[in-house]
């Protein structure tokens, strides 16, 4: 059985050797080339603790060119997923997740705070999310670290994570990997508060640097769940 990174791998050189071959380009590789996928880094951590195997339905609010739900449909084919997307194209979406043989997916051009979504509430088992912080390099260490409040910057990591609430059912779970900004923002007291109030948060889990290959500096993990205080 071929691993995930090993099936992804094959379905991206699928595509390239495709592309190219619909271009009449010849096959002119240097030696030792090898393409290489996004890191699955992101879906390898909500395999081990999300619960996938009991999820019916899978909703990926904010994906840029999913890759990451890619790697959910090479392992779970058959599941119902939902993907958000203003990176890339619906119909390019489309091709990618039938090289995956996914039988259920369902892709929008669409951004998921704007009112042209059409997404389901109270609907999905699961619904994951990453939002890559943006990173400064600290002028005394020389070292990257998240970049520090912005007086003026309006800040959206908790407008995705009510909206991905909002769409899970009544035993539905999310799973955001962020920055630590919104857990320590002072604009964002209230936010916080309306969290824990509502009981919606069930884990925080704090993910030491480099455990995500894309990411140089620690990130968090926010688990929350649809309860009925709403």
């Amino acid at each position: 059985t071929q691993s995930r990174s090993s099936a992804a791998s094959d379905v991206y050189k699928r595509q390239v050797l495709t592309r190219l071959q619909a271009t009449n380009e010849p096959m002119q590789f240097e030696d030792g080339f090898q393409y290489e996928e996004i890191p699955s880094d992101f879906m390898d951590l909500i395999f081990e603790i999300a619960d996938l195997d009991n999820s019916k339905s899978l909703y990926a609010p904010f994906e840029t060119t999913a890759e990451q739900s890619l790697y959910a449909a090479l392992e779970y084919p058959d599941k119902e997923i939902r993907i958000e997307s203003m990176g890339q194209l619906t119909h390019h979406l489309l091709r990618k997740f039938a090289f995956a043989q996914a039988q259920n997916v369902h892709c929008s051009y669409t951004y998921c705070l704007s009112n042209n979504s059409t997404v389901k509430k109270d609907y999905y088992d699961t619904s994951i999310c990453l939002l890559q912080p943006k990173m400064q390099v600290d002028r005394i260490t020389d070292t990257t670290i998240e970049q520090s409040e912005r007086k003026h910057v309006t800040y959206k990591e908790h407008l995705y994570i009510k909206h991905m609430i909002e769409c899970l059912n009544p035993y539905g779970k999310g799973y955001m990997v962020m920055g630590k900004g919104p857990l320590f923002r002072r604009k964002e007291k209230e936010e916080r508060k309306l969290l824990i109030e509502n009981n919606w948060v069930d884990a925080v889990i704090t993910l030491p640097s480099k455990l995500m290959k894309f990411c140089p500096i620690p990130l968090v993990l926010l688990a929350v769940s649809y309860t009925h205080l709403r």
